[in-house]
């Protein structure tokens, strides 16, 4: 929980409705409509940008480059390979 609330809630390099919306990527990998349901409320309540709630076609590209780490991520991370970190490399992020 300590974790958690560490990275969401406390000072870090990404803002606060980047954090939420990288939350319900990885909710709705899951299928976790509580989860996807909570981080959308706490994503509009930090200001951010409600298109992006529409789908991958209205997220920053950065955030699409995210998408397919927390695909593997979330179902098969031993697939996970340096190509995949190379490609999101050029994304920084703010």
């Amino acid at each position: 929980m300590k974790a958690q609330n560490f990275i969401l809630n406390c000072d870090g390099p990404l803002s606060e409705p980047y954090r939420h919306y990288l939350a319900i990527m990885a909710a709705a990998r899951h299928n976790c409509t509580y989860l996807v349901n909570l981080h959308e409320k706490k994503f509009l309540k930090a200001r951010g940008d409600p298109k992006w709630l529409n789908g991958l076609d209205h997220i920053p590209a950065k955030l699409r480059a995210i998408y397919d780490i927390n695909k593997i991520l979330a179902h098969r991370p031993w697939l996970l390979n340096k190509e995949h970190i190379e490609v999101s490399e050029f994304m920084h992020f703010e």
